[in-house]
Order: C-alpha cells, then sequence, then structure tokens
C-alpha cells in the first residue's frame, strides 16, 4: 500500500503567489511569503525539512465565509463549500531551489510543479486575477 500522499491546502493572495510560463500555458511554481512559511511551520503542518515531502498543493478557488482549513493533529482538514485545484509538486527540484541553505534564509519559499501536469492560467483566472492585483498594491515586487 503507497504512503499517503502529503498534500498543504493553500488559498492564493498576498501570502501565496502564482507564477506562469510566459504564454501563460502552464504553471510554473508556487511561492509562499515568508510570513506564510512561518504560519505553517508554526502550525505543525510541517517543519524546515518535510516541507520538501509535500506530494500536492490544493489551491482553493471558491470559498466563502463558511470555509475553514481546520488543523487537526498536525494536518490540515477542509471544511465548507470550496473548489479547489490539485498541483502535483516536483519534490527534488524543489529541493534542489533550496540548495541545503535554511529554507528562511532564502526569503520567499517557491514549490517547484512537476512538469508532467499543465495547469493552465486561464484553468485558475480568478487566482490569476487575484494573483495580479496582490502584486499590483506591493509595488510589483515578484
Amino acid at each position: 500500500m503507497d504512503a499517503e500522499k502529503k498534500t498543504l491546502y493553500l488559498t492564493v493572495g498576498k501570502e501565496v503567489s502564482l507564477s506562469f510560463t510566459g504564454n501563460g500555458e502552464a504553471l510554473q511554481y508556487i511561492r509562499l511569503s515568508v510570513n506564510k512559511l512561518a504560519e505553517i511551520i508554526n502550525n505543525g503542518l510541517v517543519d524546515r525539512q518535510s516541507i520538501f515531502e509535500i506530494d500536492e498543493v490544493s489551491l482553493i478557488t471558491k470559498s466563502n465565509y463558511k470555509t475553514v482549513v481546520q488543523v487537526v493533529a498536525g494536518k490540515q482538514v477542509l471544511h465548507g463549500n470550496t473548489d479547489h485545484v490539485d498541483v502535483v509538486i516536483d519534490k527534488d527540484k524543489t529541493k534542489q531551489k533550496a540548495a541545503e541553505k535554511d529554507i528562511f534564509i532564502n526569503g520567499d519559499f517557491i514549490f517547484i510543479v512537476d512538469q508532467t501536469q499543465t495547469i493552465e492560467k486561464n484553468d485558475l483566472h480568478t487566482l490569476n486575477i487575484k494573483n495580479a492585483k496582490t502584486y499590483q498594491n506591493e509595488g510589483g515586487r515578484v
């Protein structure tokens, strides 16, 4: 029997942003701010090593005030009416990107998306618009 898949639920916004190829045909990576990284570590979801063992990130694409991501026994439990897109993470490339440095020294943490999975910009249109507005509000930081 396969080991349990490790999934991290995230909502795109100020602390979580997306990067696509130039033509928008594929999601390349998911960027977590230092604050978001500290939050998920402090919640006990991951530690400085186990973050590299995340198999997929589930991007919450639709939620309302009843949507709650609760931490129970070190795991996230999603409650409420939501839609989400599961993004497979290339764990090896993600770890290589960190280059064995402390994850907080590198600034924002980046999950590299597995290249065998194609998630187009249009597929995440709502998330992309929210992401673009966040960057504009922060002065275009990439």
